[in-house]
């Protein structure tokens, strides 16, 4: 742009706001133009500015209120169903857990009752090495072991019908 002043920049910027460039615009204010660089290049600006304006304005296009609210409600349904199934994803995981810990109890169990159903040496080994480090733990149960036993087996029931009840199946 150049640096010199125009006494009509005034003018050509009114008529460029009021939107009369180049169908309304006076035929004096028009031969200005065309011979003033300044107020060339400002209507040039201008008109630039106007068409990205209204490129954006048309892109910028809002589907139907119906449309938008049916979208609003299907993510409130959404958030809604997250929060209710995190109660039901970690009972899940505590059922899982408490499966794998009754499970384990019983092979133990088993195997200190003698039941040698087991045929794979290392195997055999393992829990030989389990079963004397949880020794104590059983003692501590007494008679009363096969309570235990029975209070793992509903633990991993329930954990199991929390599992069934679920929807991710």
């Amino acid at each position: 742009m150049t640096m010199i002043s125009c006494s009509r920049r005034e003018d050509v910027a009114a008529m460029l706001r009021n939107g009369y460039w180049p169908d309304a615009c006076e035929v004096s204010l028009r031969s200005h133009i065309d011979g003033c660089s300044r107020c060339k290049e400002q209507v040039l600006i201008t008109q630039s500015f106007q068409e990205a304006r209204l490129e954006s304005i048309g892109e910028a296009r809002l589907g139907s209120a119906q449309a938008l609210w049916w979208k609003a409600q299907l993510r409130q349904r959404d958030a809604a169903l997250r929060q209710v199934g995190r109660p039901a994803a970690l009972a899940q995981g505590f059922a899982l857990m408490i499966g794998l810990i009754t499970a384990c109890g019983f092979l133990i169990w088993g195997w200190s009752r003698g039941l040698g159903w087991v045929a794979l040496r290392d195997l055999q080994e393992l829990l030989a090495g389990v079963r004397v480090d949880l020794q104590p733990f059983f003692a501590a149960f007494g008679n009363n072991l096969t309570v235990l036993m029975v209070g793992l087996m509903a633990i991993a029931l329930f954990g199991g019908v929390v599992y069934m009840a679920s929807d991710k199946q």
